[in-house]
């Protein structure tokens, strides 16, 4: 007998969920209890077109990564609405632990623990399965060359084709050296601009591989694992991202320019699991197990803002399109906060500890 189930509804590609790729997949977490149940695309609706990606992702996919785009701002043009459709389910043969992403034909790409990753179709019914070597908790990426990328727990990142499942490559991680553990691919895939994929690894390294071939261009190398997925600044030439260092010095927030140069690092108390969120200026939006949300400078790490939650933050921020960031903390609150100094623009009580990071739609 095959356990657990999971549960994707129509919803879930304009709602992809996850901090740092760990959360379960549970579309229906991100959106009010009360409308959860029987919330659906409007088909019929006017949708906005999507903005440009700035890098080269699907450009029919409402979600081709985490986060969705590179500036990870977790906001969808879909729009959504009660259009009565009937949730799905589809069973893996153990639990879900990676986000999903979204092709333009509602088709829904997301790996297992029981070491497959699966393509399904909008109906929820199985396109094809890819079997690796380890639990798959790495959310995928889809791209313009219709291939889908991801990492598994078995030291390797793969390149398929997104039309049948067929393999075009695989690239292996360096193996742990002493104090690092393991080399599994815990952490989710960006881009770049010119197409070169990013990718952390459990062996302390983000691996800047080539996605046509499966070649390692660079790689940073940090102080601890990297589950938090790096925000691309296309515009500007940089890249942030966090770590889940804590020994002093070392850094846990990092600033670098495209080529894999450090540009600035800052340590705080707590491990950074969350992905930050690029601000309309550059700067970024970033959230700690020390409970602290930081705003940092683009040029030189600086804090610009601080907001402190009663418990540590997980998830990723959003954008909304009012101009505010939408952060959920282990508190069990919602937390709107204003762009320019971290203040509180309302908030609400889920009621229980919340990892999974926000989605917004384009109402």
């Amino acid at each position: 007998m095959r356990s657990p189930i999971v549960t994707l509804m129509a919803l879930t590609f304009a709602a992809c969920s996850g901090g740092s790729g760990k959360g379960l997949a549970d579309a229906s977490a991100d959106v009010a209890p009360d409308a959860a149940a029987d919330a659906a695309v409007d088909t019929d609706a006017d949708v906005p077109q999507a903005p440009p990606f700035a890098v080269p992702l699907d450009p029919a996919s409402p979600w081709p990564k985490f986060r969705r785009d590179a500036a990870q701002t977790g906001a969808s043009p879909i729009v959504l609405s009660d259009g009565g459709r009937e949730p799905w389910v589809f069973q893996t043969g153990k639990g879900i632990f990676s986000s999903p992403v979204i092709d333009g034909q509602g088709d829904v790409y997301i790996g297992s623990a029981d070491r497959t990753f699966y393509a399904l179709d909008a109906a929820g019914e199985e396109r094809w399965t890819f079997e690796t070597g380890e639990i798959i908790d790495s959310a995928a990426l889809l791209d313009d060359e219709g291939r889908v990328y991801f990492g598994s727990g078995d030291g390797f990142a793969y390149a398929l084709e997104a039309s049948t499942g067929a393999e075009v490559w695989r690239f292996e991680a360096d193996a742990p050296e002493p104090g690092e553990f393991l080399n599994w691919f815990e952490g989710n895939v960006a881009m770049l601009p010119d197409g070169t994929l990013l990718i952390p690894n459990d062996n302390f390294e983000v691996y800047a591989v080539d996605r046509d071939t499966g070649t390692k261009s660079f790689f940073l190398q940090m102080a601890d694992q990297t589950w938090s997925l790096p925000a691309v600044d296309a515009e500007r030439g940089r890249l942030f991202l966090g770590n889940n260092n804590t020994l002093p010095g070392k850094g846990n927030t990092f600033g670098y320019d495209l080529a894999g140069k450090r540009l600035w690092k800052v340590q705080t108390l707590g491990t950074i699991a969350a992905s930050p969120l690029l601000l309309p200026d550059g700067g970024i939006l970033l959230g700690g197990f020390d409970g602290i949300a930081r705003a940092h400078e683009p040029a030189d790490g600086a804090v610009r803002w601080t907001f402190e939650a009663r418990d540590h933050i997980y998830a990723s921020a959003a954008l909304h399109p009012e101009g505010f960031a939408v952060l959920p903390a282990a508190d069990g609150t919602v937390y709107a906060l204003n762009l320019a100094d971290g203040t509180v623009r309302w908030a609400y009580d889920w009621g229980a500890p919340i990892r999974s990071s926000p989605a917004i739609d384009g109402e």
